[in-house]
């Protein structure tokens, strides 16, 4: 057996005892199919790879190409492992599978080595709380203790292999003769060493170690996000002052603060609401619930489902898809949503909800962005139908300050027709058309006599206002109502691949409750002609610099949430996209066109004047005759790391005429070679006259 084939062999094993636990743990066969192909193509090939620039990046980006598919098209649960090793074991036993197909160098062994290694403690980072019932293998298997068991087989199957390969990969020690007594006995101190280690510090890092870390985590996720908001635009806070109104202290108004995907206009997206009013500011005081954790790990900081009023999980198919991704300079302790969401995934510890579904939650990350699941059918326009209001609860959506304000709100509406809940409504905003109220964010109101008074008084005021009236125009009247904020989003992108929420879009309005269908409704009382998204307020550079930021959101969710092969799918689609855009039109495709022939013809100069000359190439010519002759030589051993001044000094030693008169050749050559300044056409023909002379001479 020689020693290429055995070195293939222990490789090939190497990698192949984690790829099989790993099809073993996960109950999948794909990472197996590949490795059986990649061991039968570099079997089989003529001649090991050689190490160049070009092919290193072909194996790098076709291992790549290979991770991203295999994910895209095959999920591993992730939570059978502690970490997320569903793309660290596949990554690290590609690459080492890609690596089998270079030359038997140890530099390439030892990388197999290090890949393998890794990929078999990845596949030992087994959750501990978890049973496996679909292995293909006996059921007494399917313990977590019987895994262990068969972990420690495959280590041991696989340590052969790991050894031959350290002799392989390593460089040698100074102070220790290779292969001598001693020399292997360090080693085999060492893995015993490690392997008892290993037995030892396996409950102790489980039981304590990744506890910690867990903890040591979430602190640093929690100051993470402290210091990240610090500075940053906030909103939907638990208290509300009508007089300082988060839309009069913000001066830009044209910032986008959120992007929403979506099959169609978001429309109304809940944040906080709001039951309590007085003294001219709005308080949330509802106690809030756990929202149902649909996930397996809670204590585990993670990308997680949460589902609206306790719902059980049901297929996602079933649902409308909405994601919502948060500017990172916009702080908000409240998480968007539609009346009619009904699942909700995001990155935090917990979450929690109140009757009304305001949804806040502790250390939630924006970064990784929330996907609602909106039951289907549902409009821009649907309302929180929870809770039902009844005598127990109704105190809390009829509360007014005072009597004082309930008589001059009857006042105002008094002529008003109070059939149903849903006619008081209409008639409310019809007195806000008929007598001529307008909107505008820099009314000059006396709020010392209250902000519904001032308001009245002036027919002049921004969403809040109106809003707030409004609610208190309906308990005045008997009707349970409640303030909402949040966005009305409804402007697209002129891409139409999303929709853009912006400071201008912050927005109040009233959900009211209908008795006669028990139901909750949507009042808009704000002039239909000042609502906000009715205006794109896009330019070209600003559409085009906004997509960027948009992709580049997505990019970081992906990544956030776990998803590294959804990552790499939109970093390379976003590069489509941007060839796309750039020869979209003409003049772009002619200023594109400009700039590549520039850049070209500006490198290929550059190259160009570190390429050689053509004297330079001419007398290489000669000169590789020449070394033809010297490699023929019994006593020559030709190496490929020889140099010039080495083959010189090779032939002056052999102190024959004809030797002398190769080593004066190549001299000459060398001088005119690398002494570029003192270059002339006499010196060139004198070096080629060197080398015609001296291959009419035969050297033995």
């Amino acid at each position: 057996m020689s020693q290429e084939f055995k070195l293939s062999l222990f490789r090939s094993w190497a990698v192949f005892v984690p790829t099989c636990l790993f099809s073993m743990f996960t109950d999948t066969i794909h990472m197996m199919i590949l490795f059986f192909v990649a061991t039968a193509f570099s079997t089989f090939r003529k001649k090991p790879l050689e190490i160049t620039t070009r092919s290193v990046i072909y194996s790098i980006v076709l291992s790549l190409t290979f991770i991203v598919l295999l994910n895209s098209f095959i999920k591993i649960e992730n939570r059978f492992y502690l970490t997320p090793a569903e793309m660290g074991i596949p990554t690290a036993l590609i690459f080492a599978m890609a690596l089998c197909f270079f030359d038997s160098r140890p530099t390439i062994t030892s990388i197999i080595l290090i890949l393998s290694v890794f990929a078999l403690m990845m596949n030992g980072d087994i959750d501990k709380s978890h049973e496996v019932i679909k292995l293909p293998l006996p059921q007494s298997f399917g313990k977590l203790e019987n895994i262990r068991i068969i972990y420690l087989v495959s280590f041991l199957l696989v340590s052969p292999s790991f050894y031959y390969l350290m002799n392989r990969s390593q460089n040698r020690l100074k102070t220790v003769q290779q292969g001598s007594l001693k020399w292997k006995t360090l080693k085999i101190s060492l893995i015993i060493s490690a392997i008892i280690a290993t037995s030892f510090l396996y409950f102790p890092v489980i039981n304590t170690a990744v506890p910690m870390s867990r903890d040591f985590e979430s602190k640093i996720i929690q100051l993470a996000t402290k210091y990240r908001f610090n500075r940053t635009r906030s909103a939907f806070n638990d208290k509300i002052t009508l007089k300082n109104s988060y839309l009069l202290n913000n001066l830009d108004l044209d910032k986008v603060l959120i992007r929403v995907k979506s099959g169609k206009t978001p429309g109304y997206l809940r944040s906080r609401i709001y039951n309590t009013y007085e003294k001219g500011s709005w308080k949330s005081e509802e106690k809030p619930t756990i929202m149902n954790l649909l996930s397996t790990d809670e204590d585990q900081y993670t990308h997680s489902t949460y589902s609206f009023n306790g719902l059980e999980q049901e297929d996602k198919k079933n649902f409308d898809v909405m994601e919502v991704y948060y500017s990172s300079d916009f702080r908000v302790n409240t998480v968007l949503h539609k009346g009619k969401s009904r699942y909700l995934e995001m990155t935090c510890e917990a979450l929690n909800q109140t009757d009304s579904a305001t949804v806040t939650g502790k250390v939630m990350d924006y970064s990784g962005g929330v996907t609602l699941y909106n039951e289907k059918g549902s409009s821009e326009e649907d309302s929180y139908e929870s809770p039902i209001v009844t005598t127990e609860n109704s105190g809390t959506y009829l509360q007014v300050p005072s009597l004082k304000m309930v008589n001059e709100l009857n006042e105002v509406f008094f002529d008003i027709d109070r059939t149903d809940a849903n006619t008081v409504a209409a008639g409310i905003i019809k007195y806000f058309q008929d007598n001529k109220f307008e909107y505008s964010l820099n009314a000059k109101l006396d709020y010392r006599k209250g902000p519904i008074s001032a308001f009245l008084e002036k027919k002049v005021g921004h969403c809040e206002l109106y809003a707030t009236t409004s609610v208190m125009a309906l308990r005045s009247k008997g009707i349970p109502a409640r303030y909402v904020t949040g966005f009305f989003c409804s402007e697209q992108h002129p891409n139409g691949e999303y929709y853009v929420g912006r400071s201008m879009d912050l927005h109040a309005w009233v959900e009211y409750y209908d008795n006669t269908s028990s139901k909750w409704r949507i009042m808009e009382p704000t002039p239909a002609g000042f609502m906000p998204g009715d205006r794109s307020k896009f330019g070209s550079f600003e559409a085009n610099w906004d997509s960027a930021k948009n992709q580049w959101q997505k990019f970081m969710a992906s990544i956030v949430r776990g998803f590294f092969a959804e990552s790499v799918l939109i970093f390379l689609t976003n590069i489509f996209h941007l060839f796309l855009w750039l020869f979209n039109t003409p003049i772009k495709a002619f200023i594109s066109l400009s700039i590549l022939i520039y850049i070209y013809l500006k490198r290929r100069k550059k190259k160009k004047g570190k390429t050689q000359e053509k004297d330079v190439l001419t007398l290489q010519k000669d000169l590789h005759k020449l070394m033809k002759r010297v490699e023929a030589l019994k006593d020559y051993e030709s190496k490929p790391s020889t140099t010039l001044r080495e083959i010189i000094s090779f032939l002056e030693k052999r102190k024959d005429s004809t030797s002398t008169e190769y080593a004066d050749c190549l001299k000459n050559y060398e001088n005119y070679r690398y002494n570029t300044s003192g270059r002339s056409s006499e010196k060139f023909s004198n070096v080629q006259n060197c080398f015609k002379k001296a291959l009419q001479s035969r050297i033995s």
